[in-house]
């Protein structure tokens, strides 16, 4: 009797064991997940968080007819900053980018594409207002060394309800590069959704 009991506690210290290692593995994959998900340089979402809100937020879009703004900005001349200044300069104006970015606050969601690209996407109804804090990010960009120059974002800004709007926004982009440093241009696709 004394043996069946020794054996069944070890068994339930195994299995509480096993329980606390599945629940370990658990959240340690959960932090791994949302890692995958954030650009570690600029501490907000990455290209894979964006590829998925997109979607989602075109899905949603498409059932309800309605559409919603994209914008993608590219930082104007990091290629140069890199060059002169050296790349953990380049890095914290990419940092101070982000933070510009990240100051427009709760009326869209932003994210680090990669290389010099930032995108955010809008999640109420658009107004005149949010162009005019597209307007101002290049004024709120930060830059802790004294000797860089002034850094700017050219940015592309378009409205429809689907994934193509990446495209168009890219295509607006082009078209604010073309203009010069520090434009917004604004392409609206008036084919698809209401």
């Amino acid at each position: 009797c004394a043996y069946l009991v020794s054996l069944v506690s070890s068994g339930v210290v195994t299995i509480l064991s096993l329980s606390l290692a599945s629940q370990s593995a658990i959240k340690r994959a959960q932090r791994l997940e949302v890692a995958s998900l954030v650009d570690p340089l600029t501490t907000i979402p990455n290209r894979r968080a964006f590829d998925s809100y997109l979607s989602l937020r075109s899905s949603e879009a498409m059932k309800s007819g309605t559409k919603f703004w994209l914008a993608i900005l590219d930082v104007d001349g990091l290629k140069g900053i890199n060059d002169e200044y050296g790349h953990l300069t380049g890095d914290g104006a990419l940092q101070a980018v982000a933070k510009a970015i990240s100051r427009i606050g709760n009326a869209c969601n932003a994210f680090r594409l990669g290389g010099d690209e930032f995108a955010l996407i809008f999640l109420d109804e658009f107004s005149g207002e949010i162009i005019d804090e597209l307007r101002s990010i290049s004024s709120a960009i930060i830059i802790d060394s004294c000797d860089l120059p002034r850094v700017t974002v050219s940015i592309g800004l378009a409205l429809g309800c689907d994934a193509t709007m990446l495209k168009i926004a890219d295509q607006a982009l082009y078209d604010a590069k073309l203009s010069g440093r520090n434009q917004l241009s604004i392409y609206e696709d008036q084919g698809s959704g209401s």
